[in-house]
């Protein structure tokens, strides 16, 4: 029998997904020599499409997200030193897209993570040995306990959460509130910690456990939040012309009171400024100028930000270290100019990608190009 061919309207064409065009990644074990080793996911081994991640360099212990259907996620338990996995599990979810609204926090100190999945509208306490779930609350349930039940559609795809171990407590973002939950046996009702009525809403937060110390990062101002062994000691509420609606949060440096962010010079260039918090208002005290949004990643342990820039010929790989930044340039009357440290050149492989991931542990660079919809601000 001889193959009809179809008309062009019922000719069915078939693409391959931007994920599995960027389904390979380069790591560097001696930035010296910058010799790339490529390695690639293999599909019987892959626990699907990774997601996000948490880490800790004290424990050398990490957990990673994986999407492997529209339904089904991985968590995964590994370590950093051997890079072996120790546990996994799998999370079924009503729905899981790309830009769905995902929380993964780590506290090692209570041996928790806490997860949030914007379609479950719940927040798991899980054991971060076992990966089994020990308590949920309902987002729901918290709303209507502040009053803010009518917002619940808009909360639910922005909340951020962090938790304070010495108080045994999860502190959430909820749009222009902050709130504090208990964590024990019994269910408390919330406390409402800050409730930014004149100030804009708060997209993300950062907590430092051994200063004891939370930022929580506005659109055009910044919340510094301590606490002591009973609950808030203090907050200073800081703004500065260099963050808006076309400003980043890049890192925060609390060892040196530093905070970064990205500003946009155009469409395809961003300036970094290094702020410091120690004077009375927020400072700026140094720039990079002119870098691409390719991806950046911060490492706490050696406290220097990597990111990605335009070399000659290839994409490159920077570095700024703020370790002893305030003793290195305590001199300064005025803002200094600064420029990235280089390190390596990425392959150029063909796959035309404008995102990566970034990931430095024990003296060693992973870089993995991303599909061009997943950027670093999500």
């Amino acid at each position: 029998m001889q193959a009809i061919e179809l008309p062009k309207e019922f000719q069915i064409i078939t693409k391959k997904r931007p994920e599995s065009q960027c389904g390979h990644g380069y790591l560097f074990r001696n930035l010296k020599e910058g010799r790339a080793i490529k390695f690639k996911h293999h599909a019987k081994n892959s626990c699907g499409i990774y997601i996000c991640s948490a880490n800790d360099a004290r424990t050398k212990l990490g957990v990673s997200l994986f999407r492997e259907g529209p339904n089904l996620l991985n968590m995964v338990l590994f370590n950093f030193i051997s890079f072996s996995v120790i546990k996994r599990t799998q999370i079924h979810v009503p729905k899981s897209t790309v830009n769905s609204r995902i929380v993964l926090k780590m506290c090692p100190g209570k041996q928790r993570i806490i997860f949030y999945h914007e379609s479950q509208g719940t927040i798991e306490i899980r054991s971060l040995l076992s990966l089994k779930v020990i308590k949920t609350y309902s987002l729901l349930d918290i709303c209507q306990s502040v009053q803010m039940t009518d917002l619940f559609a808009e909360l639910r795809t922005s909340v951020d959460l962090e938790y304070i171990s010495h108080l045994s407590s999860i502190i959430m973002l909820l749009g222009s509130k902050i709130v504090l939950i208990a964590d024990k046996k019994y269910k408390e009702p919330p406390l409402v910690v800050f409730n930014a009525k004149e100030v804009d809403r708060f997209r993300s937060m950062h907590y430092d456990p051994t200063k004891r110390m939370l930022m929580a990062v506005a659109i055009s101002s910044l919340l510094l939040v301590e606490f002591d062994n009973f609950g808030v000691s203090c907050m200073r509420l800081l703004t500065s012309d260099k963050l808006g609606r076309s400003s980043r949060f890049l890192c925060w440096n609390p060892k040196e009171d530093l905070i970064v962010f990205s500003q946009k010079v155009n469409f395809k260039l961003e300036n970094y400024y290094i702020m410091s918090y120690k004077p009375a208002n927020l400072t700026v005290v140094a720039t990079i100028r002119n870098i691409p949004p390719y991806g950046h990643s911060y490492d706490e342990s050696t406290q220097t930000l990597f990111f990605v820039e335009d070399g000659m010929m290839r994409k490159r790989v920077s570095s700024l270290c703020l370790k002893d930044f305030n003793t290195n340039f305590k001199s300064l009357d005025e803002p200094i100019d600064l420029e990235g440290q280089y390190l390596t050149c990425i392959p150029d492989d063909g796959s035309e990608a404008n995102v990566f991931k970034i990931f430095y542990c024990r003296e060693a660079l992973i870089v993995k190009p991303m599909p061009n919809f997943d950027h670093y601000s999500r």
